[in-house]
């Protein structure tokens, strides 16, 4: 009688579908399918969305149907990808979402593709970059805000005296 109940934190997991040139901005890591396989998973999440009748799959389902007319122009898919999923608090997200159109919620995505249920850990996208020459976070990375702080207040303190 127990129902998985649907989290916050889940609700806020979202994928894109990437289209060239774009997509070569993309890192490796974050590439969750590329190429044909991308017209396939497109297709059933049509499949899957035509069944339900609520609002919200309406919603959903249209913007599927666009990403479908989009794919119906591309000519070679080697560059098209789909990304894991990636929390909406991201930096990355709003990178992501500038590239490309949003895809599905992860919720979704394993209902329709339940052999990722188990996985998620396998479909979302590593918070913390490494990066080569060290290791850093770019989602959480604010120390450009306390750069630019640092900057106005010693801006600001360097002011001269105001004589009268």
């Amino acid at each position: 009688m127990f129902t998985e109940q649907k989290t916050a934190s889940n609700l806020t997991y979202y994928n894109f579908i990437i289209f060239e040139p774009s997509s070569l901005r993309i890192e490796e890591q974050d590439i969750l399918a590329k190429g044909k396989q991308i017209v396939d998973i497109n297709n059933e999440s049509i499949e899957y969305l035509v069944k339900q009748n609520s609002m919200k799959e309406s919603i959903i389902l249209n913007r599927i149907k666009k990403i479908e007319m989009m794919l119906s122009l591309v000519k070679d898919f080697d560059n098209v990808i789909i990304t894991k999923f990636i929390n909406k608090i991201w930096r990355r997200y709003l990178y992501f979402s500038n590239l490309g159109e949003t895809f599905l919620d992860i919720n979704y995505f394993t209902n329709i593709f339940p052999e990722y249920k188990k996985n998620k850990n396998q479909i979302v996208a590593q918070r913390i970059i490494k990066n080569n020459n060290h290791s850093q976070n770019h989602d959480d990375d604010d120390s450009e805000e306390h750069q630019d702080k640092k900057e106005n207040t010693s801006v600001s303190n360097s002011k001269a005296p105001e004589t009268s």
